[in-house]
């Protein structure tokens, strides 16, 4: 399924590169004329669609590349402790509380870290580079 969705994305970006060239101020032998001509051809909002949609092909590229490279760098480091980051944990438990299952009680922060280790160092990532942006 990712293949595919990688498949249709990198097919968008091969048109919207297709289409800049066809109508981008830097086609190829246009002139002045030309150029104001071919701003007349496309709609406010078929304008807004075409640059929200390379914002999203752009950020979903970007995110994956980095998650792709984290999942890589992950498996050559040693593995992050629970207790090693107080301060992401009790984020993540002020933001989603604490799970009860009968007579037991766990964080939401320990839930993510045993359940799905990459996506606790994901977030973990998010939340330190959200720290950092705020300084």
């Amino acid at each position: 399924m990712i293949t595919q969705i990688s498949s249709a994305l990198a097919t968008i970006g091969q048109q919207v590169g297709s289409l800049r060239s066809a109508v981008g101020s830097t086609s190829h032998g246009r002139t002045l004329s030309e150029l104001s001509k071919r701003n007349e051809q496309f709609d406010i909002l078929t304008r807004e669609f075409l640059l929200d949609a390379t914002i999203i092909v752009a950020c979903f590229l970007i995110r994956s590349f980095e998650s792709e490279n984290l999942r890589v760098s992950l498996q050559d480091e040693t593995k992050v402790l629970y207790d090693d980051d107080e301060n992401f944990n009790d984020f993540w438990d002020d933001l989603y509380g604490e799970f009860k299952m009968g007579d037991y009680s766990y964080p939401a922060s320990e839930i993510l870290y045993n359940v799905d280790y990459q996506a606790y160092t994901m977030e973990q990532k998010t939340f330190i580079e959200s720290e950092i942006g705020e300084e």
